[in-house]
């Protein structure tokens, strides 16, 4: 190991706040996982930056929209910043399980899907990418990782009226 990157691991600025700065916003924003779903679900690729059609929509524009605002619910930055436990992972995805399957079922026509099997991609996708979500908050996952990058420095001064252990070490007590 050279000698330099041996000091860039002791040094506080080699944390993950440091390294990657305002990247933080970037590396918490689930907006990219939120644009393919929705791409996916209206066919289509993005390839360096050029949307190309791949297949057949499984779904209209209403669907696909209230698709993806159900998934914005738990597929957020808010989320991936919270402190979740077990128990509300577990709450929160039954919930969100009941609801989409409610909307798919009651909206089918609505929604127009091309088949049963679009249900299913629908309901497969949601529900995988919003516990993934929910797995980065666990017991503060992202947030522990970026709060424990920082560094905290206190200073702590004698009470006044109090002698410090250093003065009474010292015999330096007034008297």
């Amino acid at each position: 190991m050279e000698p330099q990157s041996q000091d860039l691991r002791l040094s506080p600025y080699a944390s993950p706040m440091h390294q990657f700065g305002s990247a933080i916003m970037l590396l918490t924003n689930p907006n990219d996982e939120l644009r393919d779903l929705e791409l996916m679900f209206r066919g289509m690729q993005d390839r360096d930056g050029k949307l190309i059609q791949v297949g057949q929509p499984i779904m209209n524009s209403y669907g696909i929209n209230t698709i993806i605002g159900t998934a914005q619910g738990i597929v957020s930055q808010v989320t991936i910043m919270a402190n979740l436990q077990e128990k509300d992972i577990l709450l929160l995805i039954d919930y969100l399980g009941d609801y989409l399957a409610r909307i798919l079922m009651v909206n089918r026509k609505t929604f127009c899907l091309v088949n049963v099997s679009a249900r299913d991609i629908i309901y497969h996708n949601v529900m995988t990418r919003s516990y993934i979500a929910m797995r980065r908050a666990f017991e503060e996952g992202e947030r522990k990782f970026w709060k424990g990058s920082q560094q905290e420095i206190s200073y702590r001064t004698p009470q006044a009226g109090k002698d410090s252990a250093l003065k009474s070490i010292l015999g330096w007590v007034s008297k």
